[in-house]
């Protein structure tokens, strides 16, 4: 079928294996369908569902605070359980996004039903290495109307795929993406393709491609290609209303800024399909090699840390780019978070430069108060992604050997020298 170079080839997941802590329950061995989910659990409410390959990339996308509307992730697996990618030119291929509804989600109660396959987003730029959703001002009630053939929007998300493009989708809400399919609309203006329906099963629909709203180019209109820097590998979105910019990091180590609502003839080009190709008001050079994670700060957008593969960590400030305010090299850096409250950045990091007994998460001031680096929670090995939580106070991390852990990091605005060793320290 059409969508069959998109899919994902594993049409069922391996066995595995749930305990609970506190729960006595049978041993069973589960396996999921492709595209299929478990029910929630009656006590614990957690929920588990099969993508289809090993994932690379995932995003929540965000809603109003107190909205009654159901939650949804975005995510991107690789095609199969043995695919490997290249850093190092441009690739392109097929590629699946896909969007699943996890139902309405409430402190005190979980979803009723289990996960559902909502829709996928087919394109030929090759994987993804991240994806970010707007932060906020782009979700709208299902039942906002609109002139056809336009949708109400769930999101606008920014993907970054190894041709070297950053693509912007408006992805809209999958009823009204439902009830558009039911009035028999063969062209969906910049939004998604559906895969299936709440119930899950997705393998017999089409894949046509989506169209994006944007597409972000490296250059200027007169020179310039995406094969000037490479690859993108990392997001940002501008934490502050109404995040007008957008950051990404490339293979070469530049950093691009793009201003999306400007009507400079310089940075936008109206293409003939309608959609907007956009170019960055502000470039530079950040790292020796690829930029791996990029975080604004939330306290004031003058100020962006970038993380590379040159092992660097750098902080800038984008009023005077001819210097970072801090370079530090300690290890290669694979994620990092910078939570609201503190004047530095939690980092994950591959253990292949790290000292015996050091390897995990740590805490880098980012020079201002002159804290020595916090060693936050002990690893086994290469931590993967890394996110945190300001209204908790607490980073969640995943490593290589398939352990997620959440640490409650202390007031890391007084000098950290005097708090317990992390194997010492009991919550």
């Amino acid at each position: 079928s059409e969508a069959a170079p998109y899919l994902p080839t594993e049409e069922k997941s391996p066995l595995f294996l749930i305990q609970r802590e506190g729960i006595e329950e049978d041993s069973a061995l589960h396996r999921i369908n492709r595209f299929h989910s478990l029910q929630p659990h009656v006590e614990r409410l957690d929920v588990s569902f099969f993508v289809g390959g090993p994932v690379w990339a995932m995003e929540w996308c965000p809603c109003p605070e107190g909205s009654a509307a159901s939650q949804y992730v975005a995510l991107y697996c690789h095609r199969s359980m043995e695919e490997t990618h290249s850093v190092a030119g441009l690739h392109g291929g097929p590629a699946l996004l896909q969007l699943w509804s996890l139902g309405t989600l409430q402190q005190e109660q979980g979803s009723e039903h289990g996960a559902a396959l909502a829709y996928g987003v087919a394109a030929d730029h090759g994987c993804v290495w991240d994806m970010k959703f707007c932060p906020s001002g782009a979700w709208e009630p299902p039942a906002t109307p609109r002139k056809h053939p336009q949708m109400s929007r769930l999101g606008l998300l920014a993907v970054a795929f190894s041709d070297g493009t950053v693509l912007l989708y408006s992805l809209p809400h999958p009823e009204a993406l439902r009830a558009s399919k039911r009035c028999q609309v063969k062209e969906l203006r910049g939004s998604a393709v559906s895969l299936g329906t709440a119930g899950g099963g997705a393998d017999a629909c089409p894949c046509p491609q989506a169209q994006c709203v944007a597409t972000l180019h490296v250059g200027a209109v007169q020179a310039g290609s995406a094969s000037e820097c490479g690859q993108c590998f990392s997001l940002s979105w501008l934490p502050s209303k109404p995040h007008h910019h957008l950051a990404a990091g490339f293979y070469d180590g530049t950093v691009a800024i793009w201003n999306l609502p400007t009507k400079s003839l310089l940075q936008r080009v109206c293409q003939p399909d309608g959609s907007l190709k956009l170019y960055p008001f502000r470039c530079f050079l950040a790292h020796d090699h690829a930029v791996r994670s990029m975080e604004w700060c939330k306290a004031d957008s003058n100020f962006l840390v970038t993380a590379g593969n040159d092992r660097k960590i750098k902080f800038w400030d984008l009023r005077r780019l001819y210097e970072p305010i801090n370079s530090i090299k300690r290890f290669l850096s694979t994620e990092v978070a910078w939570l609201l409250p503190y004047n530095g950045v939690t980092v994950a990091q591959d253990n292949c430069y790290a000292s015996y007994g050091l390897c995990g998460i740590h805490y880098i001031d980012a020079g201002y108060l002159g804290f020595k680096a916090y060693f936050v929670a002990p690893r086994k090995g290469t931590v993967w992604s890394i996110s945190g939580s300001d209204w908790l106070n607490t980073v969640a991390a995943g490593d290589v050997t398939g352990e997620l852990v959440a640490a409650v990091l202390p007031d890391l605005a007084i000098n950290p020298l005097n708090i317990k060793r992390p194997s010492e320290r009991r919550f």
